[in-house]
């Protein structure tokens, strides 16, 4: 359960970085204030 608590913040890193503009865009509604995402390479399942 530790480790699980030590790497949410990884964990949550790598999902932002998964998310596309437009998932962005609707989660903080100012596209232009966001940093440049990488495309969706695969999908996290």
């Amino acid at each position: 359960m530790g480790e699980h608590i030590d790497n949410i913040e990884g964990f949550t890193h790598v999902i932002l970085r998964n998310l596309t503009t437009e998932e962005l865009n609707a989660m903080n509604g100012n596209k232009e204030e966001l940093p440049p995402y990488p495309k969706r390479q695969r999908p996290i399942r």
